[in-house]
């Protein structure tokens, strides 16, 4: 059911929670496929923010500071992989991972592990 009609029913709010509800209760259920744990381990990643499917994670450099090249950087290495997310933030610096709906555990694995793989890549050091 297109997302127009789910809110054109008198029912929506119902419907719009257990939707959240049951797709993103599997995603927080599992540390490994987060980016949580990934920026905690990565040089060069700040803080991880969000809600429900909304992540942002911040680039950073040494110094703690926005890293917007290497954010365009990483988000180009990404989709050369076939994982698409795009930029945001003040600085442009923020990963920002915007899943559809129908979103599951597996793929969550798959950005986080080409996250991994993307951030491992020489050529996008620094």
């Amino acid at each position: 059911m297109p997302w127009g009609a789910v809110h054109a029913r008198p029912q929506a709010p119902q419907l719009v929670r257990v939707v959240v509800r049951s797709d993103s209760q599997p995603l927080a259920a599992s540390p490994s496929q987060s980016p949580k744990p990934l920026a905690q381990s990565q040089r060069g990643l700040g803080e991880v923010r969000g809600h429900g499917l909304l992540l942002g994670v911040e680039v950073i450099d040494e110094q703690a500071r926005p890293a917007p090249q290497r954010a365009k950087r990483i988000i180009n290495g990404l989709r050369e992989r076939g994982v698409l997310i795009g930029g945001e933030g003040p600085a442009g610096n923020v990963l920002k991972l915007r899943p559809p709906m129908c979103f599951g555990p597996e793929h969550a694995q798959r950005v986080t592990d080409t996250l991994r793989e993307v951030l491992a890549d020489p050529r996008l050091a620094g």
